[in-house]
């Protein structure tokens, strides 16, 4: 079964927010535009991924894995200006394939075309209902072409779990080791003990 691309939907602001205690994988400086070299993502490190399209042309080249059959993902856009114009416009397309692009940025299937105007400025959602094509990484690659405008995306449906982690805030942190006792440690320790028994047995 390969992957299937739901109808678009216009989504509650609601839907754009990420959830709370989600981890999140944010763009930062900008993801590659370049399809030959696409940034490299688990996708077991985040639930969510946020980027932006800052204007004319404005690629952004994933490269996800750690997917598997039957997740459904769902990329979001909204609008970044506020407040929106008479003039205002902006959109791109999405496009989708579970192998590496080979002879252009354009390659895969299309997922959709996000497109806003001063009349249209309620989020637009794409789904991606992944299938069983994916390799035994569980790789896909998602190209984000943002043609015009300035759109904030988020990319949710990704499950954190054990994984690399890297470029991932975790505020709580590790719980620190356990360190071991030497084994004098543990005979000093067990001596101290009964030197306790003993007094109290006085007592």
């Amino acid at each position: 079964m390969r992957p299937a691309f739901l109808p678009p939907i216009v989504a509650a602001l609601a839907a754009f927010a990420v959830p709370s205690g989600a981890a999140t994988l944010s763009e930062g400086t900008d993801f590659s535009g370049d399809w030959r070299a696409p940034d490299l993502i688990d996708a077991r490190a985040a639930d969510t991924i946020t980027g932006t399209w800052w204007g004319h042309n404005d690629y952004d080249i994933l490269a996800l894995s750690g997917l598997r059959a039957g997740q459904r993902l769902t990329l979001t856009f909204a609008p970044l200006d506020e407040p929106i114009d008479y003039g205002f416009a902006a959109g791109g397309e999405v496009r989708f394939s579970t192998s590496a692009f080979r002879y252009s940025a354009w390659e895969g299937a299309a997922v959709g075309s996000p497109s806003f105007s001063y009349y249209a400025t309620a989020p637009q959602a794409f789904e991606i209902l992944l299938g069983d094509d994916l390799d035994a990484e569980g790789r896909a690659y998602l190209g984000l072409y943002g043609t015009h405008g300035r759109l904030g995306y988020t990319l949710a449906g990704l499950e954190s779990g054990p994984g690399p982690q890297t470029g991932i805030d975790d505020p709580a942190g590790d719980p620190p080791a356990a360190i071991p006792l030497p084994a004098a440690g543990v005979l000093l320790l067990g001596a101290l003990g009964g030197v306790v028994a003993v007094r109290r047995a006085r007592g």
